[in-house]
């Protein structure tokens, strides 16, 4: 099943792990279409936005291609590594044309992101959290804290954080998907019969 970021929607986690569920249990891939014309000359912007798009293939456990007009177009395995990058026959990666062709294995497998999202890593933070207030709190009274009530204070910050994400996904549980986009203004051209986008289509590039 494919899924489909669009320009930088792949930087965007949560968003990437949400089309991925909603694609089902199958093979993903994810196919990020992106302009990246709006660098410029500045092409450390172009290869960071290819970055970011290897940590969503290891995030996700599934492989990333990605079509750039200006670059860094680029195919990455479920691992993150990236298998080819720029065009066919070309050495220079950015702001040229051409075609990228490659064969991508389609074999990932749901990680401990895709299943929980920032589950884990809230978890981690609220456990911290609470074993730093409870050692200035024992060492403020001169005690010590004992095996049992670290466990008892991971414990609790793993099950905060367990119900804080199943309430988060629940509506998604239910076959809900985004919050639908408010419908664009539109505006009339006065004498010219036609309309017009209010987002000013044609002011700059896309994505």
């Amino acid at each position: 099943m494919i899924a489909t970021p669009i320009c930088f929607e792949a930087t965007k986690p949560a968003l990437c792990r949400w089309l991925v569920r909603q694609a089902g249990s199958a093979p993903h891939i994810l196919i990020n279409l992106t302009n990246d014309g709006w660098f410029g000359a500045f092409d450390a912007a172009r290869w960071q936005h290819m970055q970011i798009s290897r940590w969503r293939a290891v995030e996700l456990d599934t492989p990333v291609v990605r079509a750039a007009n200006t670059g860094v177009s680029a195919a990455i395995d479920a691992r993150g590594r990236v298998l080819k990058a720029g065009v066919d026959g070309m050495d220079r990666r950015t702001q040229v044309d051409g075609v990228l062709t490659t064969d991508i294995l389609l074999d990932g497998s749901p990680t401990i992101y895709a299943r929980s999202g920032d589950v884990l890593g809230w978890s981690s933070l609220v456990a911290t959290g609470l074993l730093l207030i409870a050692h200035v709190q024992e060492a403020s009274e001169g005690g010590r804290m004992t095996i049992a009530k670290r466990s008892a204070l991971v414990s609790a910050a793993i099950g905060v954080a367990l119900l804080s994400g199943l309430r988060r996904r629940a509506p998604r549980s239910q076959g809900l998907g985004p919050p639908p986009r408010s419908p664009r203004r539109r505006r009339q051209v006065p004498g010219s019969g036609r309309r017009l986008n209010a987002a000013r289509e044609g002011d700059g590039p896309a994505g």
